[in-house]
């Protein structure tokens, strides 16, 4: 089996680091709204997530649930369950299939180089020189 790690509580960034670095994948159990004050909130459309920004800077695959896609962002490196029966054979091929996992890292390394901080700059350096 796998080792997982979660938290119910706050995480020291060097503890978060740590475990993200160690980890096979970055599963992210969004849900579809919340309220946050008063006001309902939307994974997705109303509120972003870190889970995809962390997954890209450690080149991680991620599992998401499937109202909030970021295929354009994570490419074939994300996967979306609909159902708690879905997340479960999700979990198990990548638990027994390590041909599927390695798939999945390998496309989590390329989409991470895409948006690693020099390849931002120069895409920011095209878009002002385009500009100026």
């Amino acid at each position: 089996g796998y080792n997982v790690s979660w938290a119910n509580k706050w995480v020291p960034f060097e503890q978060f680091h740590k475990e993200i670095h160690q980890g096979d994948i970055v599963l992210a159990p969004l849900v579809k709204e919340f309220d946050d004050f008063g006001i309902t909130e939307f994974y997705g459309k109303s509120k972003g997530s870190g889970c995809i920004a962390d997954a890209l800077r450690n080149g991680k695959p991620i599992v998401l649930p499937a109202h909030f896609k970021v295929e354009k962002v994570m490419g074939d490196s994300a996967v979306y369950y609909h159902s708690r029966s879905d997340l479960d054979n999700i979990l198990r091929k990548i638990k027994n299939s390590p041909k599927f996992l390695s798939k999945l890292k390998k496309e989590a390394r390329v989409a991470s180089k895409k948006y690693s901080i020099g390849s931002q700059l120069n895409k920011l350096n095209e878009i002002i020189y385009y500009y100026i």
